[in-house]
């Protein structure tokens, strides 16, 4: 069986913690539901809609905006495994 590398592909992100972080995201549902994924609130979320319906977005996903302005919610420990700072991945160019 063959092997494959992920494709390098740049992306910009950006850690969420509250409203500020990101434009593109609306400040969550104050309304003392929890969340099933993280144990907050969701009044700490945030959330944004696309073609594919409503996202949700818990404090410290990130948030990835490809070339084409589209967003992606990634949870901290993909981002970490899949994901390195542009100068760490290319060794330095950027110096």
């Amino acid at each position: 069986m063959a092997q494959f590398v992920k494709r390098k592909v740049i992306v910009e992100a950006v850690q969420w913690w509250g409203p500020d972080d990101h434009p593109g995201i609306t400040p969550g549902f104050n309304d003392g539901r929890i969340c099933p994924e993280c144990g907050a609130t969701l009044g700490e979320h945030g959330h944004y809609q696309d073609a594919g319906g409503l996202h949700l977005v818990c404090p410290g996903d990130w948030i990835l905006m490809d070339s084409g302005q589209n967003l992606t919610i990634v949870k901290p420990n993909i981002f970490e495994a899949t994901y390195m700072p542009i100068e760490e991945a290319l060794g330095g160019w950027f110096n």
